[in-house]
């Protein structure tokens, strides 16, 4: 340590003459600390005596004369960003101006320096503040190290984030890094711990360095931010160098911070840590006194969320599962599933008997979880049931034994855990009415809709249209919260929502106005496969927008090769079953269509005639200036699409037409449509002779909440008002429940009289 007492003042701020030199190793914080207490106490010292004698003497201070430098001095607030330093007490003012002279320039100059945005590189002591370009004589550069006396002092850009919600939050950026933090605190926390790194040495215990890692890692910062600071890359770099002397719990600790840093699936750190995690469960004593089983579990999910390329080792870590059957708990069993699943490990055996471990692991976790079902949480047994789902398999006795136990337990489950059940039984078919009416009931109770996130309402709502189950208490909360939060939903979001609603045939014209908006304020971001489920919505529930259909227009365009045949088939139903035409659009879409082949496709031969009929009946003059290829796609594709069979109720309602004197025919035919009956109404006062389509529809064809018809009924009422018919529609559900004839036959004849004479 350098011995202070004989320095001067000016000896000390200049750093370059005197009996004492400043040495490049003296850490930042005792120079700062020692230099800012003796200037603050010789200045205030000198503040109380000028003003005193200004005071006995009446004389007025000086005026100040501000140079172009002054004016480029910031405050200290301002340069810190908030308040004072809680370390150092506050710099007493001392005048009301700033005076000029050979004493106060050295002052000025620090002040200029320190208002310049810096930072110290590697924290070694060096600062990365430009020479001062205002003056030939500037401090030098290691003064300004010297007066850095912490990296929360260093001044540093200020942004509002987009996503600040409170008044006056800011979001600082620090250089190396090049992203805001997310707050205060965890600026503190990941520079405090880097310069802890920085004071490493070779007797530093490796338990510290795992500590650090852990803190960094839980962070927003993540590995492509932290390595711009070398201090970090050292921090790694030891780990590595050492990784074989850490224990179970630090190589477990190590897989969660990597995990948690998003570190690469191809660094060699995943492998290393694999590695000596297999060389520790080949130890004759694992299974006693060395690493245990949900170690070695919890280690193998961290593999899998980034697929790291540990394949060579995984096949030993299940084998080593497998030794403790009767020893993982449920958490071990949620973590061997979804490594299982990540890494697609779900093939098949065809005599039975597997030498491969991953169908040996999916028998054995089944097999656990059944045994041992009455002592598990439900919310484990939603994630079991839902990692089963997703990698195929299907234990049809656990699935049901879990299923009524799920279900006497929805209190107990959150919003994402319902979520991932309702998508699970999805995927299973596995239709049990009563647990959607109590998740229903249970989203009817106003204390617990707040607590329903975005995403866990649209999933819910999906795993429902899934099921074509219509909850009207979750479709409430869902219209509900588009029409009020629609502008914060994401982009898979707003699709999901918009495939749901248009599977269950919800038509409320409010939702539907704030989810079109929300599509195409983000249709940028939107993939092929978003932008066609969102347009196939609308048409099926027969809703028609004009800002979405033109941002439609302009990104499908641009996107043309990136549809497949289905989307492109979904995306050309939807637009005809709202009703919208746009000639170069329409041709770019048929145009992809036989280029890719799909008239071959099966799949969608309805839509494609749905598509040409529509096209041929209400725009006509389309195919004039079209290729070819597509006016022998529109030749092709002429059958009729939508056909009614003989149906129980057909005799029924052939009796009320004889019974009212009708003259109807029953399941006739007009164009591409078939009907349920045909009626001919006369000339009656003075009105000419009308023919009438009428079909009993479902409950399918109405919306749920508003009892509007839905999309293809639309359609094919306005074709049959195209041909010169009318069209009525009736209730099946309700006209079947009247008892007695006479009662149906007034039903129609209302209908008839409602919808045609009036």
């Amino acid at each position: 340590m350098v011995n202070l007492k004989g320095c001067s003042k000016e000896c000390f701020l200049s750093g370059c003459r005197g009996r004492g030199p400043l040495s490049p190793e003296l850490t930042r914080d005792a120079l700062s600390m020692r230099e800012t207490l003796m200037r603050r106490r010789v200045q205030f010292l000198r503040t109380q005596s000028e003003a005193a004698r200004a005071a006995e003497s009446g004389e007025q201070q000086p005026t100040a004369i501000v140079s172009r430098r002054d004016s480029l001095v910031v405050s200290r607030t301002r340069r810190l960003g908030c308040s004072a330093s809680p370390h150092l007490p506050p710099r007493p003012c001392s005048s009301s101006a700033q005076t000029t002279g050979p004493a106060h320039r050295l002052e000025r100059w620090k002040s200029h320096l320190e208002s310049r945005p810096s930072c110290v590189a590697g924290g070694a002591g060096q600062s990365l503040t430009p020479e001062c370009t205002d003056s030939s004589a500037c401090l030098p550069s290691r003064y300004a190290a010297v007066r850095t006396r912490s990296y929360s002092q260093l001044r540093t850009p200020l942004f509002s984030p987009a996503s600040a919600s409170t008044p006056g939050a800011y979001a600082r950026i620090c250089p190396p890094f090049t992203v805001p933090f997310a707050s205060r605190e965890e600026e503190k926390k990941v520079l405090m711990t880097l310069h802890a790194v920085q004071q490493y040495d070779d007797d530093t215990k490796l338990s510290l360095k795992v500590f650090h890692l852990q803190e960094l890692a839980q962070t927003s910062m993540t590995f492509s931010q932290l390595s711009l600071d070398e201090r970090f890359l050292r921090l790694l770099r030891d780990i590595h160098a050492n990784a074989k002397d850490l224990s179970p719990a630090q190589l477990q600790a190590l897989a969660v911070s990597c995990r948690e840093l998003n570190l690469n699936g191809a660094d060699i750190m995943w492998k290393t840590v694999a590695r000596h995690i297999v060389r520790l469960t080949k130890s004759p004593s694992a299974p006693v006194s060395g690493i245990t089983f949900s170690q070695v579990a919890h280690a193998m999910s961290c593999f899998a969320s980034k697929k790291a390329e540990v394949q060579r080792h995984l096949r030993h870590m299940l084998k080593y599962i497998l030794q403790g059957s009767r020893r993982l708990n449920e958490h071990d069993i949620v973590c061997v599933l979804y490594t299982l699943r990540r890494y697609n490990c779900n093939a098949t055996e065809t005599d039975g008997r597997s030498d491969w471990p991953y169908l040996r692991c999916l028998r054995l976790c089944a097999s656990i979880v059944e045994s041992r079902l009455a002592d598990f949480h439900p919310r484990f047994l939603v994630y079991i049931i839902y990692e089963f789902a997703l990698t195929g398999v299907v234990p049809w006795r656990l699935v049901y034994r879990s299923n009524n136990l799920i279900k006497q337990s929805v209190h107990r489950l959150s919003d994402k855990e319902l979520a991932l059940y309702v998508l699970a039984s999805s995927k299973y078919c596995l239709l049990d009415t009563q647990l959607l009416k109590r998740i229903g009931r249970r989203l009817s109770d106003d204390a617990l809709n707040f607590q329903f996130s975005n995403a866990s309402l649209s999933m819910l709502l999906y795993g429902f249209a899934s099921m074509n189950f219509r909850e009207k208490n979750l479709i409430k909360l869902c219209c509900e919260r588009i029409q009020k939060a629609a502008c914060t939903l994401e982009e898979i979001t707003v699709a999901q929502l918009a495939y749901a609603l248009g599977r269950l045939g919800v038509r409320e014209e409010a939702t539907w106005k704030a989810l079109a908006k929300a599509a195409a304020d983000c249709m940028d971001c939107m993939s092929p496969a978003e932008i066609s489920s969102t347009v196939h919505a609308a048409g099926k529930v027969g809703f028609a927008d004009e800002r979405l259909f033109s941002a439609v227009v302009e990104h499908a365009t641009k996107l043309q090769v990136a549809f497949n045949t289905q989307q492109l088939l979904n995306l050309l139903d939807g637009l005809a079953l709202a009703g919208f035409f746009h000639q170069q659009l329409y041709q770019t879409l048929l145009d992809n269509f036989v280029q890719s082949g799909g008239e071959d496709d099966i799949r969608g031969v309805n839509q494609l005639r749905r598509v040409m009929f529509t096209i041929l009946l209400e725009f006509s003059s389309f195919l004039e200036n079209v290729p070819q290829s597509i006016q022998l796609l529109a030749e092709q594709h002429q059958q009729p699409f939508l056909e009614h069979q003989h149906q129980p109720y057909h005799p029924e309602l052939k009796a009320c037409f004889e019974e009212m004197d009708f003259d109807a025919s029953v399941l006739s035919s007009k164009g591409a449509y078939t009907f349920d009956a045909k009626i001919k109404i006369g000339p009656n006062a003075g009105s000419p002779k009308k023919t009438v389509a009428l079909d009993l529809l479902s409950e399918g064809n109405y919306c749920p909440i508003s009892g509007e018809l839905l999309g293809v009924a639309r359609l094919k009422r306005r074709h049959m008002k195209i041909l010169g018919w009318k069209y009525v529609d009736v209730r099946r559900k309700t006209w079947l429940k009247l008892r007695t004839r006479e009662e149906r036959c007034n039903a129609l004849r209302d209908a008839i009289t409602t919808q045609i004479l009036c």
